[in-house]
């Protein structure tokens, strides 16, 4: 059934279907014809990397490192063929266990690839806890970055565990100009396995896994491509939990769009600073490292810095979002208080903000917060999603302009309905 809105009004609901069929969200029609629910996720990141495989998928904000879509795919098959020889296949469940990180992603593409479900584990959770999500995934795999490399051993009993460092640096060790491992026999998923399972906070009794399948995911990242479209070179911010349902479209929205994905730095999703550098294209990453296995010697050398890449659209919980424009307000503060003729010390930077679309979700978007957003940023469209990670998405358009007394509901995303 379609989720129910917080605090939402009746009015809200008999509105839905009026609303779905007034706006200008896709038609129905368009998903139909250019989204097939057989279709798994992965297959619409493969698909890029065969038409453009030189275009920019991934930066490390935090180190500078970037990647290709074609040294992403090596990358990921890495760690697909070595899941593969564990027993990785369509819905065996893989428990991932990482920071925010290249690692990460690759983890995450590695299982997909290999026909499996990542399952993304908290760092912060106690062991208990893990060792539960463990036992109810029946987890014959664990799958780690190399910063939890001791964890992952106390954790292993007798499942097999691999750290996504090591198996990169086992694919660089042959020749360069070798293919990536062969795929042989894999048994690629459909849009009917699953794609992730993400476990509750447990705040009301035993954590349980919400299982998504490929078709459900593809269907929202489609549904997000076809609504503000991003284009190579264009970007998406990564700085969600990954064991956060709005994590799922930060990731794989980009990467199967063609377009590029932007791993905040660690604590960087709570810098208001970094963010608003970020959006505004006044961050400067460092310098990327040498490549070295570590980081996936099988990688081709990379630019001296890293690429340049337009942050299209954004993710924000609204807590996050005010925290960005206050801190715009503390710029524009600094810049009146500022003597006649006297510059603002690093210019004034924070006024550009070449960004088409904000989205929030996760939280519930206030009206003021909404005025204050359209205020700061004049050009920018506003959209309010609400739903549960087990049920799909309602959307809504903030409307510009005008006086606005509360955040609506909205209307179901095309191709959901509300029952």
């Amino acid at each position: 059934g379609a989720p129910t809105p917080p605090r939402a009004e009746a009015e809200d609901v008999r509105r839905w279907s009026d609303a779905y069929s007034t706006s200008c969200y896709c038609p129905r029609s368009i998903a139909t014809d250019f989204w097939s629910a057989d279709r798994p996720v992965i297959s619409l990141f493969d698909a890029h990397v065969e038409s453009n495989p030189g275009a920019v998928a991934l930066i490390e904000d935090g180190t500078g490192a970037s990647w290709t879509y074609a040294e992403l795919s090596r990358a990921v098959d890495c760690v697909a063929h070595a899941l593969v020889g564990a027993g990785v296949a369509p819905d065996v469940l893989v428990p991932l266990l990482a920071p925010r990180s290249a690692a990460m992603v690759i983890g995450m593409f590695g299982i997909l690839r290999a026909g499996g479900a990542y399952v993304p584990v908290d760092l912060q959770w106690p062991d208990s806890r893990v060792l539960d999500v463990l036992a109810q995934c029946d987890a014959k795999v664990l799958l780690g970055a190399a910063e939890v490399r001791l964890r992952l051993s106390e954790l292993q009993r007798g499942t097999a565990a691999f750290v996504v460092e090591d198996l990169l640096a086992e694919g660089a060790a042959g020749p360069r100009s070798a293919a990536a491992p062969p795929r042989g026999n894999w048994r690629p998923p459909t849009g009917r396995d699953l794609v992730y399972v993400f476990f509750t906070s447990g705040t009301t009794g035993q954590p349980k896994g919400v299982m998504v399948e490929h078709r459900g995911l593809a269907h929202r990242v489609h549904w997000f491509q076809q609504r503000w479209p991003l284009q190579p070179g264009e970007a998406v911010m990564q700085k969600v939990a990954y064991t956060f349902g709005l994590s799922e479209w930060e990731i794989f929205w980009p990467l199967t769009a063609g377009a590029a994905l932007v791993l905040a730095p660690p604590g960087g999703e709570r810098d208001p600073d970094y963010l608003l550098r970020r959006a505004c294209g006044a961050f400067e990453p460092p310098p990327p490292p040498p490549r070295s296995p570590a980081k996936g010697a099988l990688l081709a050398e990379g630019a001296s810095r890293p690429p340049l890449v337009r942050v299209a659209a954004h993710v924000f919980v609204p807590s996050a979002l005010q925290m960005v424009l206050e801190r715009m307000g503390e710029l524009e503060e600094q810049e009146m208080a500022c003597a006649a003729g006297v510059d603002l010390p690093g210019g004034t930077w924070w006024r550009s903000w070449p960004a088409r679309q904000v989205v929030t979700c996760g939280e519930p978007l206030s009206a003021p917060l909404a005025h204050r957003a359209f205020s700061r940023l004049p050009e920018i469209g506003v959209a309010n999603l609400y739903g549960p990670t087990e049920g799909e998405m309602t959307v809504w358009d903030v409307p510009r302009g005008g006086a606005l007394s509360r955040i609506s509901a909205g209307a179901p995303m095309a191709g959901g309905k509300a029952v």
